[in-house]
């Protein structure tokens, strides 16, 4: 397979062997094959509503201090989807950092896990409003990364943060909130929905984008963000209308051709190329 041509999804079926299609909470037909030189770990995180299970790779040897990347899983997905734990492995091996993930989309994963994104899914979850839910997991990711600095050997003056779609969705209120991240790669998000969007989300998204309208300007790490120009769920303006709010003075805009669920292996390559040299002050 010659990665520089084929979809992202293309390279993670072919490494994993599996088939991409099937349903995201079905279990997979063998568990995803770790390098030898990738330590996969559970970590209980204490939060304000109770615990969550961290699931954390990391390099194998002796332990020293590293950069942290946090992964946000997009919609219909979790914390263990394979496009994750691949993106783990890359971060490991290639750049020798630690990855870590929770499940953080209301009724996904541990959360109460659905497989039918459009019609099952309380986004408000067990919180009074969608906005009240978005603190909730805010304050989980903040807990998780206070709970990692004190039990594995990362570097907290160097942690990043990784999410598309729904993954940014919740990044962009984390990184608001949480200066101590210092880069992240982000996209496929957007302040306008297309139809189909609004009916995943119906009443939550105009509480989403005004909520992204609100903490956008704040965000100061560096930034990596993506959009698919031929997104089914968000329009092209309302993708760069997001990244024009962002109040970094350093950011990347990144397009290309594709639906909501395309991309290329290009792009997932720059993303880790991007995290690996900002968190590590190549410039």
């Amino acid at each position: 397979m010659n990665h520089h041509t084929a979809k992202w999804s293309e390279v993670v079926q072919h490494e994993f062997g599996f088939d991409w299609n099937i349903p995201y909470n079905t279990p997979l037909p063998h568990p995803l094959p770790m390098p030898e030189a990738v330590v996969e770990s559970s970590v209980q995180i204490e939060t304000e509503s109770g615990h969550l299970n961290c699931a954390v790779w990391s390099p194998k040897g002796e332990p020293i201090q590293r950069p942290l990347v946090l992964l946000g899983h997009g919609g219909a997905g979790h914390k263990k989807s394979p496009y994750l734990v691949w993106f783990a492995m890359r971060l490991v091996t290639d750049h020798d950092f630690v990855a870590a993930a929770i499940d953080h989309l209301p009724q996904h994963g541990d959360r109460g896990g659905t497989s039918d994104i459009r019609s099952s899914v309380d986004w408000k979850g067990a919180s009074a409003t969608f906005d009240e839910a978005i603190d909730s997991i805010v304050k989980d990711w903040q807990a998780t990364i206070r709970t990692l600095v004190k039990r594995i050997e990362v570097d907290e003056t160097k942690i990043g943060y990784w999410g598309h779609s729904g993954g940014t969705l919740m990044g962009i209120p984390l990184l608001a909130k949480t200066p101590g991240v210092s880069a992240a790669a982000l996209g496929k998000w957007g302040i306008e929905g297309t139809e189909e969007l609004k009916e995943i989300f119906r009443d939550e998204f105009p509480e989403a984008v005004n909520r992204h309208k609100r903490d956008a300007p704040q965000l100061g790490c560096a930034i990596h963000y993506s959009i698919n120009m031929d997104d089914n769920l968000f329009t092209q303006s309302g993708q760069i209308d997001l990244f024009n709010r962002l109040g970094s003075s350093r950011k990347v805009l990144w397009g290309e051709p594709g639906d909501h669920v395309g991309e290329s292996y290009n792009s997932i390559a720059y993303q880790l190329q991007f995290l690996g040299d900002t968190l590590t002050d190549n410039p």
